[in-house]
């Protein structure tokens, strides 16, 4: 058997990993602060990501024991805040508001929360330069294609677009930032962040509020209390299921609508959205 395809591939693999550190340095020179702005959107999601999951237990707790005011405005203000500056992932804190609320208040006080991010990372990314943030959209494929189709567009058409792209699972504060700069006016910007995220919030604030009523302090706590582990394994298998196949509906139909032309014969182009 020949392995000649694969030695090429590995060879390949290799000569991009050996180009990796010169092309990051290329990229970061171009992008200057804006660079390490998209690097802390990533790094500091994860990290914090991970700590709220890691500590659920602790975090609900205190929450449920504030007073109503920090509880329904205090802590949401303060993820709202660090949303918005990229702190706090959004995934995390739908399994923080089911735990807490359950589904009936949490879904509706985490979109709340959300939106007011929303605002404050458009308000940060319209005072961004859009040249350095040009290179860094230039850089993903994606985002390319979704700022190409929102050059030319309609008002319908601009819905659609950030609707799809809310709900296909990217970054938040990317996604704040690629969509501040591609031009998008702060009122379909918010209704588009609302409908974008209605499902995935839906699914996490679901699964979160379920397992929270079977008593559970938290996640590990969830795990040794169950008596049926592979009922377990399969919920927690099929709500990630659902939320991968709301991705995948979401990039398909997003990679469908930005392949489209987008002037049509007959069709309204509307730029007065644009900066």
């Amino acid at each position: 058997m020949s392995t000649g395809p694969s030695v090429s591939r590995r060879q390949r693999l290799l000569a991009q990993l050996r180009a990796a550190p010169a092309r990051l340095r290329r990229l970061q020179r171009r992008l200057g602060y804006v660079g390490v702005l998209a690097a802390l959107w990533v790094i500091i999601p994860s990290v914090t990501g991970l700590l709220m999951l890691a500590t659920l237990g602790p975090l609900s707790e205190a929450w449920k024991a504030s007073a109503s005011s920090w509880a329904y405005f205090g802590y949401p203000a303060l993820l709202a805040v660090g949303i918005g500056l990229g702190f706090f992932p959004v995934a995390s804190c739908n399994l923080l508001f089911g735990w807490v609320y359950g589904v009936r208040t949490g879904l509706p006080l985490a979109l709340c929360t959300y939106l007011i991010g929303a605002i404050i990372g458009f308000v940060i990314s319209s005072h961004t330069s859009h040249d350095r943030v040009d290179a860094l959209i230039e850089e993903h494929d994606e985002a390319r294609q979704i700022r190409r189709a929102l050059l030319r567009r309609s008002g319908r058409r601009t819905l659609l677009l950030v609707t799809l792209w809310r709900s296909a699972g990217f970054p938040f504060p990317f996604s704040n930032l690629l969509l501040t700069c591609c031009g998008v006016r702060l009122a379909p910007y918010l209704l588009a962040t609302f409908f974008g995220l209605l499902p995935r919030v839906t699914v996490a604030t679901f699964v979160a509020s379920t397992a929270a009523a079977t008593g559970a302090r938290d996640i590990q706590d969830l795990v040794r209390r169950s008596q049926h582990p592979a009922f377990l394994v399969f919920g927690a298998l099929l709500g990630l299921g659902v939320l991968m196949l709301i991705t995948q509906m979401a990039r398909a139909a997003l990679h469908r609508a930005t392949a489209e032309p987008a002037d049509k014969p007959g069709s309204q182009t509307d730029r007065s959205d644009g900066k």
